[in-house]
């Protein structure tokens, strides 16, 4: 089987950023292969797919906090050390991943902790990122390792989530997990609960415990387009006796044996004999199941969705790489190779310098065809690079414009940003903008050398219908703490000053003493960012606590949107607002900003667009007038299927 044939539609949205508050209560598809059928449910309800006696295996790993922060003797240099297996107790060696890996070199002491309470030697290198560190510490072993996981950080995955927050510690673990050992959790098994493990019990299902630590290569991208050639890498596991005899038991009753997950499928294969039972033992194993596999001894599987890869491209023959930065790796779930640069969102940071030059030497290293970037820096860094190589050498650069940081209207911080994207121009073949102002500004300044394309941005998935039920809908307000009768508005962005809350939260107390009697009009603001304390003791302040609920940031925005009698974006500047986008779907009415991307979607003559807070406070004054609205035919343009075609054309051309 091909690795292409894995491919399936994916957008980032999809992807959760935060667990369910209930670790049972995450959303289920259940496939039977048998009847070809599929249905959606509740994690919870996995019960009712089996049968008193059917067995459970789950893996007992503990991730331990392996992502440490510490800095380079002498220059200070900020680096990150991943733990990856502790390779002797006595004299306290560990395999790591350095990040940035370029200069760190054996002999090399690295410092850890606000006083340098710990400090490591360089004595190896084992690839190219790989070191052997030894750890310098005085005291017990026990104060060792306390010490040591005291800095850790859990080791949550980049692609995941940038930052580690508080509750991950708890959450990005099994509430089962005992053998500490794995830098990356057994996912399937953290919706289970302890009410649902209850309800096994009772039930009469029964459960055993294998163990396999898991490893870096659990994130580690496949390479190659023929699977048979993929190489796992190994990763330890524990089968006992009574797991063992648990399982074989199971099976000689024909009973069910359910696998919780890919590691608990691959450690079982790994120890089954040829007549079919498995073996209590312990060693390694980079067993590497792919179609088509008879399976040996589990007869069901639990497991969490796999990312794709970037599916249009790969068909199209092209082998994709991709380059990441910021500081901190991120797993690309498209690429058949990634490559980590060292860029900071300050412009003129010497870290971009180099970042520049690290991507000429990719550039003439590996002689690509094509570029196509994003975002405002990023696609400087890489054209700038492209500058730099000779005209013979240069590749064909697609420049995708979120939305320029600037305007007609912004005097010198105009031509601040101007100035450079004039530069890059001359490597510019393509260049695809998201609004007709920008639009505008590439075509009156030619910031392309070549063709410049209106992109309606990067795909909405469908159009869907405003509401639930009038009961479901009336309880899902009260669980928000809002009455079945309130006007909703939401908001949901980021806290930071380009979102611009605090406008918003100033035109509702504006509006509130001349509000019209009828509904409650209340606000909901769902995001979370730098901002959000600040506005919090806002709406105190301006006395409107009570009319605006802060939701934090909500991962599956499809259960607010139909809440709501309305969207509202206060944002100082967008190139195409996807909240507003995901709002209209919905068939919310919106009212926004007058900028460019919010009078795109709205059109120039909408009543609902504002330029003030005074005219924000007068629109907030008639939010009574709202009604749903139909925006399919606005929004056919944006659809995924749609720019997904305008890509192809573009790309083809």
């Amino acid at each position: 089987m091909k690795l292409s044939q894995y491919g399936y539609e994916f957008t980032p949205e999809m992807l959760a950023k935060h667990p369910a508050e209930n670790r049972d209560e995450s959303r289920l598809m259940v496939i039977d292969r048998a009847k070809g059928t599929i249905e959606h449910r509740i994690f919870k309800d996995l019960l009712d797919y089996f049968d008193e006696k059917d067995l459970f295996v789950f893996n007992d790993t503990k991730v331990f906090p392996a992502r440490l922060y510490g800095n380079k003797e002498k220059t200070g240099a900020e680096i990150e050390i991943f733990l990856l297996r502790e390779l002797s107790r006595e004299l306290r060696l560990w395999d790591v991943l350095v990040d940035p890996a370029r200069k760190i070199r054996i002999g090399n002491k690295l410092y850890f902790g606000d006083d340098d309470l710990l400090v490591a030697e360089v004595i190896d290198n084992t690839t190219s990122r790989g070191r052997t560190l030894r750890f310098l510490f005085d005291g017990s072993y026990e104060e060792f390792k306390e010490a040591l996981f005291r800095m850790g950080e859990t080791p949550l995955p980049r692609w995941v989530r940038e930052k580690v927050e508080p509750e991950d510690a708890e959450r990005y673990q099994t509430i089962f997990a005992r053998h500490e050992g794995a830098v990356a959790a057994p996912t399937a098994g953290m919706h289970f609960s302890k009410h649902l493990m209850k309800r096994m019990e009772i039930r009469g299902i029964d459960r055993a415990f294998v163990t396999l630590h898991v490893g870096l290569g659990n994130f580690r991208t496949v390479d190659v387009e023929d699977l048979s050639k993929h190489k796992m890498d190994s990763e330890q596991y524990i089968v006992t006796d009574e797991a063992a005899e648990a399982v074989n038991a199971a099976k000689r009753e024909g009973r069910k044996v359910v696998s919780i997950g890919t590691t608990v499928m691959r450690t079982l294969e790994t120890v089954v004999s040829t007549h079919g039972m498995i073996k209590p033992m312990e060693g390694w194993t980079n067993k590497f199941i792919f179609c088509p596999y008879e399976f040996s001894v589990p007869n069901a599987l639990v497991t969490n969705f796999h990312l794709p890869y970037l599916r249009d491209f790969r068909d199209r023959g092209y082998q994709v790489w991709t380059a990441t930065g910021g500081g901190k790796a991120r797993f690309i779930p498209y690429a058949h190779h990634q490559e980590e640069l060292p860029l900071r969102k300050r412009f003129f940071s010497p870290q971009n310098l180099l970042a520049i030059l690290r991507v000429r030497r990719l550039l003439l290293r590996e002689g690509f065809d094509c570029i196509s970037t994003h975002t405002t820096l990023a696609s400087a860094v890489v054209r700038a690079a492209v500058l730099l190589l000779p005209k013979k050498r240069r590749p064909r650069v697609y420049c995708i414009c979120h939305g320029y940081l600037f305007g007609e209207q912004d005097g010198l911080k105009k031509w601040a940003y101007l100035l450079p994207e004039k530069l890059c121009a001359s490597v510019t073949d393509v260049l695809m903008v998201m609004n007709r102002e920008d639009y505008r500004l590439a075509e009156r300044y030619r910031l392309t050398k070549g063709q410049l394309v209106f992109l309606h941005g990067m795909g909405l998935c469908g159009v869907f219908s405003p509401r639930p039920a009038p009961r479901e809908r009336a309880e899902r307000r009260q669980a928000l703490g809002c009455g079945p009768d309130d006007l909703l508005l939401v908001y949901p962005a980021e806290f930071s000053r380009r979102k611009n809350q605090p406008l918003l939260l100033r035109a509702l107390a504006r509006a509130l003493p001349d509000l019209p009697a009828g509904p409650t009009l209340r606000l909901l603001l769902a995001g979370d960012g730098a901002t959000l304390g600040e506005c919090k003791a806002l709406a105190q302040e301006l006395g409107i606590g009570h009319r605006v609920r802060f939701l934090g940031y909500v991962e599956e925005m499809e259960a607010i949107y139909p809440l709501c009698d309305g969207a509202v974006s206060s944002s100082r500047i967008e190139g195409l607002p996807f909240n507003v986008m995901e709002a209209m779907a919905w068939g919310l009415p919106v009212i926004a900003s007058r900028i460019k991307g919010h009078v795109d979607l709205l059109g120039e003559d909408s009543p609902w667009l504002f330029d003030s807070e005074e005219e924000l406070a007068a629109l907030l004054r008639r939010a009574g007038e709202l009604a749903p609205t139909d925006w399919s035919e606005t929004l056919a343009p944006y659809l995924l299927e749609s720019v997904r075609e305008e890509l192809r054309r573009v790309y083809e051309g």
